[in-house]
Formats: C-alpha cells, sequence, structure tokens
C-alpha cells in the first residue's frame, strides 16, 4: 500500500523503495521489548538507510508511520547518491518535508480508495488531526520530542 501511494514520485522512486524494504532488507519491522515505541529512520554516507519499526500489521498508524520513516530513508539514500560527503547530510527541517509528504501522499491514496464514505471521513479526521498535531508538535515545541529521530 505505501508504495502504491508514493507512486506520484516516479517510478524510480518505487522501484528503489521496494528493493529497499524487500531485497536490501532496510526495515527490521518486528516489535523489540527495549523501546516499544522506537520507530526511526538512520542511515549512513556509505550504506543503507535502516528503519527500526515495531509493525502492526492491523494498526492504521503503523502504516503511516511506515511510509513517514520510508520517506526519511529515501532522502537519505539519494542525498547520499547525489551530493558528496560534506553535503549530503540535512537539518531536521529538511527532513520532515520528505516524510511528512510521504505520509499526505499515504492519505491521499487511501481516501481516494475509500470502501464507502464513513471510511473516507474517518480517513479525512485523521489527516486534519495529523495536519494540527505536525504543527503543534514541530513548529510550536521545537524542544518537544519529535516521532522520529534524524
Amino acid at each position: 500500500m505505501v508504495v502504491d501511494a508514493l507512486a506520484p514520485l516516479g517510478e524510480e522512486y518505487s522501484r528503489e523503495l521496494t528493493q529497499g524494504m524487500t531485497t536490501d532488507r532496510w526495515c527490521d519491522r518486528y516489535p523489540i521489548r527495549v523501546s516499544a515505541a522506537a520507530r526511526f529512520s538512520s542511515g549512513g554516507y556509505d550504506g543503507s538507510p535502516y528503519i527500526l519499526m515495531n509493525y502492526e500489521p492491523d494498526v492504521l498508524h503503523s502504516v503511516y508511520t511506515l511510509a513517514h520513516e520510508a520517506g526519511h530513508s529515501m532522502h537519505s539514500f539519494y542525498s547520499a547518491r547525489s551530493q558528496p560527503y560534506q553535503y549530503w547530510q540535512y537539518t531536521i527541517f529538511v527532513a520532515e518535508v520528505a516524510s511528512t509528504f510521504n505520509e499526505e501522499l499515504l492519505g491521499r491514496h487511501m481516501v481516494n480508495n475509500a470502501a464507502d464514505d464513513l471510511e473516507r471521513a474517518y480517513l479525512i479526521n485523521r489527516e486534519i488531526d495529523d495536519i494540527r498535531g505536525t504543527i503543534i508538535r514541530r513548529r510550536c515545541l521545537p524542544n518537544s520530542k519529535r516521532s522520529s529521530t534524524r
């Protein structure tokens, strides 16, 4: 679903993300005891990105989190591939653009494919709540903990 939702970003993006999530094993989806809330993306200049998830297949938030963290991973992947070492890293503000945009594409995809008006209303309400939360959490409270670590 995440790859389908991100299709507007192009064939190459979809292909690289699919390969990263499957063959190249960028994502550790299984819950771990150490930190039940841990969800983040990390990566180095000369290695593959890495996503740590506590993915729950029946929880909608897990799908959005995967899209979000995939945005960070793909941003790191393309940045390292396209920039010399001294320029490949970026600020948290820039990092959140790619990840939040992925969430918005997922939301649009889900609204467009909703089974009925009730599901569509639920998803639109979720999007509104998420926008409000993003503005408050990331803009108004600069020292607060964020949902991802960069």
